[in-house]
């Protein structure tokens, strides 16, 4: 069985064009996208997922993904093309903090640098400090059902509010 569209007759493409060209959101309205840091960065070896996605094969490491982390000028001129003015992120745990207590100034500085640019743009960051993904090493210690998990995540979001504000 085949299902044919009907398309618009012209006049209405053409009101449904005047209506959008003349759509204006309410003042202090964000436009914008969100991203989740594993899902688009790439190259992240040090996240429970990257390992658990090589172990049990049940999905595709994150190799380079959409590579974002080298491209994200790229990706804000696209945010500028698209008149956005917010873009909610996540910051990657397991690339600030790799090994237990040993934090990764490179990736310090990689994050604010992407996040004054934001600012710079006209672009409200909204940080997200934790998207389901966790550094290896604390998944090797059992993860969030251990309760000291709960005072390396505390140092984490201290460290970060420190280097980030």
């Amino acid at each position: 069985m085949r299902l044919w569209r009907v398309s618009p007759t012209r006049a209405r493409r053409r009101e449904r064009l005047k209506f959008h060209a003349t759509l204006r959101f309410p003042k202090g309205f964000l436009w914008g996208t969100a991203t989740s840091a594993y899902q688009v960065e790439g190259g992240n070896s040090a996240s429970d997922w990257w390992a658990f996605t090589w172990r049990r094969q049940h999905g595709t490491p994150c190799g380079v993904m959409d590579d974002h982390y080298r491209r994200w000028r790229t990706d804000l001129g696209w945010q500028r093309k698209l008149h956005q003015n917010a873009h909610r992120l996540s910051l990657e745990w397991s690339r600030l903090e790799p090994r237990q207590g040993e934090f990764d100034l490179a990736a310090v500085r990689h994050y604010r640098e992407e996040l004054m640019a934001l600012r710079a743009a006209g672009i409200t960051p909204m940080v997200t400090l934790h998207h389901f993904s966790n550094p290896v090493w604390l998944a090797q210690q059992g993860g969030w059902v251990r309760g000291r998990s709960v005072h390396y995540f505390r140092r984490y979001v201290e460290f970060c509010v420190e280097h980030f504000g």
